[in-house]
């Protein structure tokens, strides 16, 4: 995809993540894609995921933070993973993955559809547009990760649900789940502040 495709699929986004009926269609998509990660990542401390859409068709777009500033937009393309969303990716038949990561996978396939529509209309912020994904979460940095959506539960949050997008790392026979994630909006720490996704619509 072009530097100008990328950002009009995350402005997409941007403007249906709103409307209920819309995502879920996109959701019915997948809830998982593949990551071949790229060298020039190792050096940003943050993988940003932002949420996009092109001709109806769901993706993330994988951007180091290092380069997720105004400086690179233009050739944003350049340092961007496009990854398609699909359904069931599945590492083998033989490893044991974690329980609460399961449980959080588990819990997006059987509760999106009532989620989404709450998270959208029963909460400050409505639905996410970028998830900021610690580069640590990223443990073989020379092949492909999958990335799965998932619900952790939540006390705190207003819909009893928030956002997950966990980290699934081959290793040998298992698999190593991980979770340095956190869903934007809303924003709050130094590491989360708006201007640090360059991508995002003003």
């Amino acid at each position: 995809m072009t530097s100008n495709q990328i950002k009009q699929a995350i402005d997409n986004w941007a403007r249906n993540r709103q409307d209920s009926g819309k995502v879920l269609t996109y959701f019915e998509q997948g809830d998982c894609f593949a990551f071949p990660y790229p060298k020039y990542a190792e050096t940003s401390e943050f993988i940003h995921a932002y949420v996009g859409v092109l001709e109806d068709v769901l993706y993330f777009f994988m951007v180091p933070s290092a380069y997720d500033k105004e400086e690179y937009v233009d050739v944003i393309d350049q340092y961007t993973t496009v990854c398609l969303v699909v359904k069931n990716i599945s590492g083998g038949s033989h490893e044991i993955p974690s329980k609460e990561a399961e449980a959080r996978m588990k819990a997006w396939k059987e509760h999106y559809t009532e989620w989404v529509p709450a998270q959208i209309n029963d909460t400050t912020y409505g639905l996410f547009q970028v998830f900021n994904i610690s580069n640590i979460d990223f443990e073989h940095k020379d092949g492909t990760v999958v990335l799965s959506l998932g619900l952790k539960q939540s006390a705190s949050a207003q819909v009893n649900f928030d956002a997950d997008l966990i980290v699934i790392n081959p290793d040998g026979k298992q698999l190593v789940y991980d979770d340095f994630v956190k869903s934007v909006p809303p924003f709050g720490t130094s590491a989360m502040a708006q201007n640090e996704f360059y991508l995002l619509p003003v």
